[in-house]
């Protein structure tokens, strides 16, 4: 459960951990560290319990501004830590002690450099003259993380004899944590060495730190664009807007849909990209692009200019599809104000480095050919009503199936509903099924895109918003992160449904080409598990409820969100049956686009 930050008590000081000139280096260290994180805006730190980060922990604890949750397992902390930067836009911190505690940290560190989210790696070490002596829980914790940070800190175990130590102690914190921000966020490590003892010698209180200056948000940056960007805007005839999976807030989701309207081109929205909705004007969304290409229903659409915004999307056949069509003719503008680059296949012939905002503004005042592409603009939504009028044919007559699954689960969550999508098979299945949240928020670790820390960055997101919070992740996913269970009934979470997806196995592999090796495949990579989590959940004191035909989904979603506790919605699907509905339904999709 979560511990909030201390409240003012009427009766005088609270006795808890505080510093005085006695206390030990390691104490007098951390409480610079720590106050200087609570001032600048770092308010929640997810705590791994550990002797070495004593002097850490008891700061958090003592600091009136800070709140802090305790898990028992490093890997799922960070994950948790990150899920709360996801939803919250300000950095969370992981605490640890020192040793392979340190490393646990890395696969969310890892999603946190990918996907550009603020992450505050706080670890504890051992002395500098311990390394490489072979002393026990020693590693070399300053650059473990690699790449992966944007900006690391190894502090000392001595306080220097001088008056300024702890003013440049802060500065130094202070620029690290500056590192996180900007442009290109991601996460930062401190690593902060201590001598032993780590106890304070006296219990005094510290007040509430006033809340940093935020800044308020100002008009979108100012964008020039040049001769050729401009060119390439007005001359086009089928022009393409691409919206990848970054999440996007409500200035550039008005924006990148009033481009689309006054150059009349289509957008093809990614599922995590909140683009998807139709509201008022956004008629322009295609958001069946993965089907239409496995139709064989975009091969005689020809664009001569592509606008991408954000990273890369869901869809491998989006990607092959844009860079087969520009290969030999058309320009691809790429605009990303973080400096970074997505592009794999090297389809990219203008990079644009600014705010796009400003860019889709900028371009949006242009003498945009109107007329001339209103042609193409309504071959695309044609198609696209196409798919969506097939997919729910197929709805209507089919029985229960993982794609038909997600798009009503989609379909019935509620206002303000916050969905987390899991990688592999389930932000495939998003992807395939066309619409988006009508009214809510989606998450998703895309940045490398694994399937570990699901859960428990689904368990950050719950703890930093009062909203309604539905995981949806496959069962292999599930297994992964089990051990996060244990924090789902620690927490009390009753924010917090979590909807697995259970095919009996990494089912994702059906869809490539190794199936072709049948035994191998089956054996190998799919790796059948016959399990159920009905067990799992009464083993952590949490509701389960399994649907195994679609007309029990509506009440079982419903029951499921009526913690707490937290449930597990399980819903069983037969592998054969969901990929059979699948091509059926891209058959069925084929034929009418023919007619």
């Amino acid at each position: 459960m979560e511990v909030p930050a201390h409240a003012p008590s009427p009766d005088g000081p609270v006795l808890i951990p505080g510093m005085r000139q006695s206390d030990p280096p390691s104490f007098q260290l951390a409480d610079v560290i720590v106050q200087t994180l609570v001032e600048l805006g770092i308010r929640h730190f997810c705590i791994c319990p550990g002797s070495r980060s004593t002097p850490l922990v008891l700061n958090i604890w003592r600091d009136a501004s800070a709140s802090h949750t305790v898990h028992h397992d490093e890997r799922s902390a960070a994950f948790q830590a990150l899920g709360r930067s996801l939803a919250t836009g300000n950095a969370a911190a992981v605490v640890t002690t020192s040793g392979t505690a340190v490393a646990e940290l890395l696969p969310a560190t890892v999603e946190a450099s990918q996907s550009n989210v603020p992450l505050v790696l706080l670890t504890a070490d051992r002395p500098a003259r311990l390394r490489g002596t072979g002393s026990n829980q020693t590693i070399l914790q300053p650059g473990i993380f690699g790449p992966y940070v944007r900006a690391e800190l190894d502090i000392p175990a001595t306080v220097p004899d001088h008056g300024e130590w702890r003013r440049e102690l802060s500065d130094q914190v202070t620029r690290l944590v500056n590192s996180a921000s900007g442009p290109r966020p991601g996460p930062i490590h401190l690593n902060a060495q201590f001598d032993k003892p780590f106890e304070p010698t006296d219990l005094v209180r510290r007040a509430t730190a006033a809340c940093p200056m935020q800044e308020s948000p100002g008009p979108h940056s100012r964008i020039y664009l040049s001769d050729e960007v401009r060119s390439a805007l007005t001359q086009s005839r089928q022009g393409l807007i691409i919206v990848g999976p970054n999440r996007i807030g409500p200035p550039m989701l008005d924006a990148v849909h009033a481009l689309s309207v006054s150059a009349a081109m289509p957008i093809v929205a990614d599922p995590l990209s909140g683009c998807r909705f139709p509201a008022g004007t956004r008629c322009n969304v295609v958001s069946h692009a993965d089907a239409l290409l496995q139709a064989g229903l975009l091969e005689d659409l020809q664009p001569d200019l592509i606008v991408r915004f954000g990273s890369l999307p869901v869809s491998t056949r989006l990607i092959a599809w844009w860079s087969d069509r520009l290969a030999d003719a058309g320009t691809h503008i790429y605009v990303n104000d973080t400096g970074e680059v997505h592009d794999d296949t090297n389809a990219i012939t203008m990079y644009v480095a600014g705010d796009p905002v400003g860019f889709c503004h900028e371009a949006g005042k242009l003498q945009h050919p109107v007329v001339a592409r209103q042609g193409w603009l309504s071959r695309w939504q044609e198609r696209n009503a196409l798919a969506e009028r097939t997919v729910q044919t197929c709805l209507a007559a089919s029985p229960l199936w993982d794609l038909g699954a997600v798009r009503t689960l989609i379909e019935r969550l509620g206002p303000n509903t916050i969905l987390v999508a899991g990688n592999s098979l389930p932000i495939r299945l998003l992807d395939s099924a066309g619409i988006g949240l009508r009214d809510g928020v989606m998450f998703g670790n895309r940045g490398a895109s694994g399937i570990d820390g699901l859960l428990a960055t689904a368990l950050g997101v719950s703890g930093a918003t009062s909203h309604q919070v539905v995981l949806l992740l496959g069962d292999v996913s599930m297994l992964h992160d089990m051990g996060s269970l244990v924090e789902v009934r620690r927490q009390n979470v009753a924010n917090l449904c979590i909807v697995v997806l259970n095919n009996d196995g990494g089912r994702i592999f059906e869809r490539l080409p190794v199936t072709e090796l049948a035994d191998v495949a089956e054996q190998l990579f799919v790796a059948p598990h016959g399990l159920d989590f009905a067990g799992l959940a009464s083993a952590f004191g949490l509701d389960h409820r399994l649907v195994s035909e679609l007309s029990g989904l509506d009440r079982a979603l419903s029951d499921s969100m009526d913690g707490p506790p937290a449930s597990i919605l399980e819903i069983r699907t037969s592998a054969a049956a969901d990929l059979a509905q699948e091509r059926h339904y891209i058959d069925l999709l084929r034929h009418a686009g023919a007619r």
